[in-house]
């Protein structure tokens, strides 16, 4: 066998059901390679030191899957460049394994590479259910600008509601796209990349052990001049959130903290700094930014139905799910009628806590009804 067109790199720690999964999902793929031909596909499982029990389940893999065992938990992106060191594609693909592709991803994701040399690396648009009604949220570029919106947004009503606007204005535009769009950061969990990218650039930053480490990459490849497409042609089922994390608090603390040194120098070190002592200070004298008008639905059993009475928006509503009261990040579905559906899928893979979701007229994203609820593990 001559060199695979594509090498796809799955990063897998003890979730070895999910990683069987996605091998499955990327075998049944189909893409055309340059000059027409049928694209050979090359997949290696980087079992990034899970546990004996996992491991074995790895065993069960068709022997054309190459299996690497890290000596320990690298992080996401140090696993990730032990595989990158074996790929021999012309492209290479990094994702995790708690995903599905969806007929025509890899032909989606391979199109604008092969045909635009300043494309330098490809993202698919991530649904967040089987039934393909909630798309997960846009990946952010994390500014200097965002991180003070962000960490005074929940303090501060009216940089609050900026905030939020502008964001979501984003997201819908991110969410409606029809054709690929240049975007300043892609998800991390699936990244197609053309074999120059990573030469030049190199992989992940290995330094980051969860988060920020695709926004890291993100910015060295912009600054190399290729441009970052999102291509929602391109469809995959994330089964965000399940697989494990090691500290996921702590790793996101500190990555937040190196990728603003990194990037910003000093002033991005000092400026985490003080964000944070200043927004202590605020917290100890005035309450989160309160929701209005919240609806309280308690601890239901079962998905809670989100219905909009009386008259309806013209242009449509949007739909919005998630953990966080400042629906940043949030997940986005757009409505036909006047109720959301929370698919019993998707609720079985919440995991336990407060959770919110709120219904926007789409002409004009107001926010029209709020409501919230605690999700328990037994639910």
């Amino acid at each position: 066998m001559g060199q695979p067109d594509l090498s796809a790199v799955v990063v897998t720690w003890n979730d070895a059901s999910y990683a069987l999964g996605v091998v499955s999902s990327l075998l049944e793929q189909e893409f055309t390679a340059e000059g027409g031909r049928r694209g050979t596909l090359e997949i290696i499982v980087v079992d990034n030191h899970s546990d004996d029990e996992h491991a074995r389940l790895l065993r069960r893999l068709p022997p054309e899957i190459t299996v690497l065992r890290t000596e320990k938990n690298l992080g996401y992106g140090g696993a990730a460049n032990r595989g990158f060191e074996v790929a021999a594609g012309r492209y290479v693909g990094v994702l995790n394994p708690d995903m599905r592709l969806l007929p025509g991803a890899l032909q989606a994701l391979l199109a604008p590479l092969l045909g635009e040399p300043g494309v330098g690396a490809t993202g698919p648009k991530f649904w967040w259910d089987d039934e393909r009604r909630f798309m997960m949220p846009p990946n952010d570029d994390p500014t200097l600008a965002f991180l003070v919106l962000t960490r005074f947004g929940p303090l501060i009503t009216s940089l609050h509601r900026l905030h939020t606007r502008q964001w979501l204005r984003e997201a819908v535009t991110h969410w409606s796209s029809t054709e690929p769009r240049s975007e300043s950061v892609l998800c991390g969990a699936f990244i197609v990349m053309r074999r120059e990218v990573l030469s030049e650039v190199g992989g992940f930053d290995p330094g980051y052990f969860l988060y920020y480490d695709d926004a890291d990459w993100a910015r060295r490849v912009r600054r190399a001049g290729y441009r970052l497409l999102y291509v929602p042609q391109a469809e995959v089922i994330h089964y965000f959130n399940q697989s494990p994390k090691t500290n996921p608090d702590r790793s996101a603390i500190a990555s937040e903290g190196r990728f603003y040194a990194k990037h910003y120098g000093v002033r991005g070190k000092a400026g985490v700094r003080v964000v944070e002592r200043l927004v202590g200070l605020c917290a100890s004298r005035r309450q989160q930014a309160p929701l209005r008008d919240v609806i309280p639905l308690g601890q239901p059993e079962k998905p809670p139905r989100l219905t909009l009475e009386g008259h309806q928006p013209e242009g449509g509503m949007l739909a919005e799910l998630s953990p966080t009261p400042t629906f940043i990040p949030a997940a986005g579905a757009f409505l036909e009628g006047s109720t959301c559906e929370i698919p019993p899928s998707l609720w079985d893979r919440l995991r336990p806590g407060h959770y919110y979701a709120r219904l926007v007229d789409l002409a004009t994203l107001r926010p029209l009804r709020t409501w919230s609820w605690q999700k328990w593990e037994s639910s």
